[in-house]
């Protein structure tokens, strides 16, 4: 039964899988499939496209680009743009608060730009922060970040070049030039300067509750190290690896390359998780990347059928389903 602290220990270990080892075990596992991986859709996440089955919904993540946040709003207007910026105002209004720029809107086409920075306090210590919201055909991308005073001139950079190429993308439609994909929007961008960004999503199955897909991808500034070393230090960095060993039985770990896409060669790490009921897997592949490249981002792809045990005591789906549909992700990652 995957326990709580089980639990953590797979949350701390960032990891994400595919299909071929060099450390393998079999389990007979069962053949019937559920998920209809024949009928899939499109995605993208940073500079990647992928497919999923078209029963996975989108479940968000996280868009970070040049050391800033970014969240958006379907169906937004302009008064949400002037409500969100009202807020921010009144905040810094207040006592101990200091407003440092409060730009006019400017209108690009139909796309209209705010930004804002304030800070606490009134001296020049510490960082600032920085507020900016850009609204394109109904969606409000909302922008937040710090910067110190030393590094003034590189934030009004980064940020400018982040809301003059921001825009709208409706998640269904695959990108045509270069750039990078987030959560209902895109940032046009041709690799240089290198900019560090960090993007992830998730899926969910209605009918499967046991099942999540991770999709993440990150173009380093610092080597990340190879999946599987990085898992076994952050295990052994918390006195936990014993312990994963004893519970979570591997079925197949090492190096791996995709069969077709753009023969991604990476490490992979497939696990069983043991359940009150079914047992269910966490599958991980990893391709590194390369440091400070920003056209050959590292990316990440976890499948796993034992999510959440507090509430699901038994896998949805069959340990040799879950494969397939890791197998299946995993050999449609392209770079754009």
């Amino acid at each position: 039964m995957k326990t709580a602290a089980q639990t953590l220990l797979i949350l701390m270990c960032f990891s994400l899988s595919s299909c071929s080892s060099a450390e393998s075990t079999t389990k007979n596992m069962g053949d019937n499939s559920m998920i209809k991986l024949e009928n899939l859709q499109d995605w993208c996440t940073g500079r990647y496209t992928f497919k999923i089955p078209k029963e996975a919904s989108p479940i968000g993540g996280i868009d970070k680009y040049n050391s800033f946040i970014i969240k958006s709003e379907l169906n937004a207007t302009h008064d949400t743009l002037k409500n969100a910026y009202a807020e921010k105002l009144a905040k810094y209004s207040e006592k101990d608060m200091r407003i440092l720029a409060d730009e006019e809107e400017i209108k690009v086409g139909n796309k209209i730009i705010k930004i804002f920075k304030a800070k606490y306090g009134a001296d020049n210590r510490g960082t600032n922060d920085v507020f900016a919201w850009v609204l394109d055909n109904k969606s409000l991308f909302t922008i937040t970040g710090t910067y110190s005073l030393q590094y003034k001139d590189q934030s009004q950079e980064a940020l400018t070049n982040l809301v003059n190429n921001l825009s709208f993308r409706n998640n269904r439609n695959m990108p045509k030039q270069a750039g990078v994909c987030i959560n209902n929007g895109f940032i046009t961008n041709s690799g240089s300067p290198f900019r560090n960004s960090v993007h992830s999503f998730g899926f969910e199955f209605k009918q499967y509750p046991s099942v999540r897909i991770f999709f993440e991808t990150e173009a380093p500034s610092r080597d990340p190290g190879g999946l599987i070393d990085r898992m076994k230090n952050n295990l052994n960095r918390t006195g936990n690896y014993s312990l994963f060993k004893s519970h979570n039985k591997t079925i197949r770990k090492g190096k791996k390359s995709q069969l077709a896409g753009d023969q991604l060669k990476g490490e992979e790490w497939i696990f069983e998780v043991p359940l009150k009921g079914k047992s269910g897997l966490v599958a991980t592949f990893e391709y590194s990347g390369s440091i400070k490249n920003s056209l050959d981002p590292l990316v990440n792809l976890e499948v796993d059928s034992a999510f959440n045990p507090t509430q699901v005591q038994t896998s949805s789906i069959s340990q040799t389903e879950a494969i397939k549909l890791y197998d299946v992700i995993l050999n449609t990652i392209k770079k754009f």
